[in-house]
């Protein structure tokens, strides 16, 4: 058995957990003992060979899976599982071809059913690029996600528990240096394209989804060798353009690199850690983000007299619990907040010197079980050691009984796309939106559609469709050009009640350009051959007269990805035509045209104008 903290007292709880009574020294917050329960730490590399940077995820069933890297000649990745209700020996799954110190870190997610995934970056420092393989029931083929020219580094990893889509962000310099890229990845195994976040830059993001699918990120800029953190939330998480604009979390860490960690609960709440040197010290401090995007205060976790470093995160989902743990002379601490009492229970040392231990990662269950993992001196060398804790459920004699309101959530991401009919005499809006999972244990009557025209108050929305529980899309046919419309839903269940309207969607301010082409001219004359592109595209009649301020126009070689396209041209509302001369005569590029109104608003990408073959 191993002894937990700071001047613990062990009691004989029963087989498999010690009961354990975290004293904590006076002023961190705590009124009187609190107590939870550990489990023998087991050891589940048994390698030959030292054993680093440990992930622990866990899945619906509170099966904990776990991936770590290796140093076997080349370092390689092993995996393993407590499925069948022990550690067997772990699984060879990939080997980092890179040798320089950038390659590896890698990010894991593990979805309701299992499905796991491994994020990592490998290649030279000068050209790194990030890849990942899948597991269901077996590891799948690897693949470079990133694919460019730039530094590809920083990366994090996250399911949406709505879609299950896989979305990774990571820091890249391929245009810029600090610019954070997205993608994500479909459950048939299809990459999204890559995006720019249109953020603040910065550096070593990470990603979380509430239980509605919206996705919460933070990361942190550089200044002057101090950084500060950031965030940022997405309610529809695959429109990249609707990031919320970035909160400072917390300016100047007076840390170089204060590595922040992101987690939410059910009720839509973030929060985020960090380390901290404002108050001399190396601590671990936390924020709350609510999940109607008030700021909480700053909380010292940490209040330990060694430097607190390498901290993790985990929030129980199910009751609002925060988990807390961290790398301190190389023992692995660990701070509980207790939503029922609302009070840290304070630092506890669950290694408490048995052997060196470091960089702790954790995962809650389903179940209130805390599954730790770390690598930890075993035998002469690291390994990879598992641990479990557990918090005792509420002992409180007095019991409530209160009748409690059903709830029903409203559909989620509801989008809204905006075509021009054939003829071009009127518009079509479709809408499509998903299932709340909130709703998985009711049995819906349908959904409730709603329209007003965009810009009147909310009292002028007026019913227009029910439409079953099975439906997904609607289209909202034959509407005028001159009039855009606000759209907003609602669930609606078989006893009758429904849920509080969705979130707002709104037809875009501004659209593309149509019918964008390119046409490739050589103008011959006696001393050199200039190869000129000439671009063109037509009048989009979906926008307002006079409403187009301006033309941009974007380029990339036609081998290259999405993401390396750049601005080459600024043009008038009014011109529909661009030559991009002294193109080289041996490369073959596409173009791309938004439209800027008059408030500054950017459309869409036109269709893709490629140069012919």
């Amino acid at each position: 058995m191993k002894r937990t903290t700071l001047g613990a007292v062990i009691l004989s709880f029963f087989p498999l957990f010690i009961s354990v009574a975290a004293l904590v020294k006076p002023g961190n917050g705590i009124r009187g003992p609190a107590f939870f329960e550990t489990a023998a730490a087991v050891n589940i590399s048994n390698s030959a060979t030292d054993s680093w940077y440990p992930h622990v995820g866990v899945d619906g069933n509170g099966v904990a899976y776990a991936a770590w890297m290796e140093t076997l000649g080349k370092r390689t990745f092993y995996f393993s599982t407590n499925k069948g209700g022990s550690w067997p020996n772990p699984e060879n799954v990939t080997q980092i071809n890179s040798d320089s110190d950038v390659a590896g870190f890698p990010a894991f997610a593990v979805s309701f059913s299992g499905v796991c995934h491994l994020i990592f970056q490998d290649g030279p420092d000068a050209s790194s690029d990030i890849y990942h393989k899948a597991y269901d029931k077996a590891w799948g083929a690897l693949t470079n996600v990133s694919r460019n020219n730039g530094r590809s580094g920083d990366s994090s990893c996250a399911i949406n528990p709505v879609d299950l889509s896989l979305y990774a962000v990571w820091m890249d310099d391929t245009i810029r240096a600090g610019d954070i890229y997205l993608k994500y990845r479909n459950t048939l195994g299809v990459w999204s394209g890559t995006q720019t976040l249109p953020i603040v830059g910065g550096y070593t993001p990470r990603l979380a989804f509430d239980a509605t699918g919206r996705a919460h990120l933070t990361w942190i800029t550089r200044e002057g060798g101090l950084s500060s953190v950031w965030y940022s939330r997405n309610d529809t998480p695959k429109n990249f353009g609707a990031w919320s604009t970035a909160v400072l979390i917390k300016d100047d860490t007076w840390d170089d690199d204060s590595y922040p960690k992101i987690d939410c609960d059910n009720q839509g709440n973030a929060y985020i850690i960090w380390r901290d040197r404002t108050q001399g010290n190396k601590e671990i401090f936390l924020r709350k983000i609510g999940s109607d995007g008030t700021l909480g205060e700053e909380a010292n976790v940490s209040q330990t007299p060694g430097a607190s470093q390498e901290a993790v995160l985990a929030v129980n989902r199910q009751n609002g619990d925060l988990f807390v743990a961290w790398t301190e002379n190389e023992d692995i601490y660990l701070n509980i907040y207790a939503i029922d009492s609302g009070l840290w229970i304070g630092a506890a040392n669950v290694t408490n010197g048995v052997a060196p231990s470091r960089t702790p990662s954790i995962a809650v269950d389903s179940g209130g079980v805390l599954h730790i993992v770390c690598a930890q001196v075993s035998g002469g060398n690291w390994e990879i050691m598992h641990l479990m804790i557990r918090t005792p459920p509420n002992t409180s004699t007095t019991t409530t009984t209160t009748s409690i309101p059903l709830q029903v959530w409203p559909p989620l991401d509801l989008a809204l796309d905006t075509q021009l009919r054939n003829d071009q005499a009127a518009k079509i809006n479709a809408l499509t939106w998903h299932r709340n999972l909130g709703n998985r244990t009711l049995t819906l009557d349908g959904y409730r559609i709603f329209r007003k025209p965009a810009g009147t108050p909310d009292g002028a929305f007026t019913f227009i469709l029910w439409v079953p529980p099975d439906t997904f899309r609607f289209v909202d046919g034959e509407l005028p050009l001159s009039q855009k419309n606000t759209y907003r839903m609602t669930t609606v269940v078989q006893s009758g009640e429904e849920s509080e309207a969705s979130e707002p969607v709104t037809e875009a301010s501004v659209f593309p350009p149509l019918n964008a082409a390119c046409r490739a001219i050589v103008n011959n004359s006696m001393f050199r051959r200039e190869k000129i592109n000439l671009i063109s595209w037509q009048e989009n009649p979906l926008n307002d007269a006079g409403l187009v301020a301006q033309v941009h126009i974007y380029r990339k070689r036609s081998d290259q990805e999405d993401s390396a396209y750049q601005r080459i041209g600024v043009l008038a509302g009014d011109v529909y035509e661009y030559q991009d001369r002294k193109v080289p005569l041996g490369e073959k590029y596409h173009y791309l045209i938004k439209t800027v109104d008059t408030a500054g608003n950017v459309s869409g990408p036109s269709n893709t104008a490629k140069e012919g073959p």
